[in-house]
């Protein structure tokens, strides 16, 4: 029993919107240099819900999305 997502995966964090999603089994959880207004929280959610759509098509590469994320060496994306 998890607890439910209110945000839709799309947050604020330190002046940053910070995207939560899940890539091969593994939680991803990169941020865009966006400041968190509402506009640019729904672009963030807009987004958000076209890489979802991309990783069920399989087609989504998390190396060109987000070139500078840490966690790319668990993805062997570089």
């Amino acid at each position: 029993m998890g607890r439910k997502s209110r945000s839709g995966g799309v947050e604020p964090k330190g002046g940053r919107i910070q995207l939560d999603f899940y890539f091969q089994g593994q939680r991803c959880r990169p941020t865009l240099d966006l400041l968190p207004s509402a506009s640019n929280l729904r672009h963030a959610a807009r987004q958000l819900s076209d890489i979802t759509a991309r990783i069920r098509q399989g087609t989504f590469d998390l190396g060109k999305e987000f070139p500078t994320y840490k966690g790319l060496d668990r993805f062997n994306a570089r």
